[in-house]
């Protein structure tokens, strides 16, 4: 059995994530507890004298061998840089050995699981979200979005590309955000989704037949900002023709449809969405 990885979590002297080697673990566990996927666990396509064997059906010498095995595990920290995980993030990515190749945010969902992670989850079942953008993403990438609307809603100004990592680091230093903070951004989204919702339904984010991601982060917080610097929420018809005018600007199309994670993109893209709503 191949060794796995864990890194040492800095924020518990006992925990440890594990980086490689999660599916060999709860193998090992299933089959010690006896059932999977509600079934009894036993053995296949292995020698005879153990084939369709339960770990309880195994003779006392074989449990007491499997019992005894080792399992080698490497275990990590970061020294340096202190006070944030891009190391683990960068580990996680260049050892992850599964069989489907884990995505940026099931990879952040490993590695940060605090109150912001849950926040994530939370919202993504909200019920105008979801009939946006449709059935939940397997591989996370809905909650991504919403990690993406929340990073540029406080650090827009200090955006630095890769994307990957500029949404690392605001999920680090948010990983456990205030109840107050929290509060804030649960506020932000529901009013900007519902908003968007009442004047464009499916059609939102897709200036075609997709969800596009540069016009959902741009659109997003151009609205939330109009919304929370008047506290007032226009009507939807003054919305909808907002949001097609912007569409139809072409430098605001360069910049959802080329380099769209490049410094210059963002900023044009975030100014151009924040001014076509500012006027509603």
């Amino acid at each position: 059995m191949p060794g796995i990885f864990m890194f040492k979590d800095p924020s518990s002297s006992s925990k440890h994530l594990i980086v490689d080697g999660q599916q060999r673990l709860k193998t090992l566990q299933l089959y010690y507890d006896g059932t999977f996927r509600e079934r009894k666990f036993r053995l296949l396509d292995v020698a005879d004298c153990w084939d369709g064997c339960t770990y309880d059906e195994l003779v006392e010498d074989d449990r007491q061998r499997l019992d005894d095995s080792i399992i080698h595990t490497t275990i990590f920290k970061q020294d340096q840089p202190e006070g944030d995980k891009s190391s683990v993030y960068e580990v996680f990515e260049r050892i992850n050995t599964g069989g489907v190749k884990l995505s940026a945010q099931e990879i952040r969902a490993c590695v940060s699981h605090g109150r912001l992670i849950s926040m994530l989850r939370e919202l993504n079942s909200n019920a105008t979200w979801r009939a946006i953008y449709g059935k939940a993403s397997d591989r996370l990438k809905d909650q991504e979005l919403l990690l993406r609307f929340f990073a540029f809603a406080v650090e827009a100004p200090q955006y630095k590309r890769p994307m990957r990592r500029f949404l690392n680091k605001f999920l680090d230093d948010n990983e456990n955000i205030s109840a107050a903070k929290e509060k804030e951004l649960r506020l932000a989204f529901d009013t900007t989704i519902v908003a968007i919702s009442d004047a464009l339904g499916k059609r939102a984010f897709r200036p075609e037949s997709q969800l596009n991601t540069a016009v959902f982060d741009s659109v997003m917080i151009g609205l939330s900002r109009r919304l929370a610097r008047t506290g007032r929420k226009p009507a939807a018809p003054a919305i909808k023709n907002a949001y097609e005018k912007l569409i139809a600007n072409e430098r605001f199309r360069a910049a959802y449809t080329r380099a769209t994670a490049d410094e210059e993109q963002v900023r044009t893209r975030l100014k151009l969405a924040t001014d076509a709503f500012s006027a509603v």
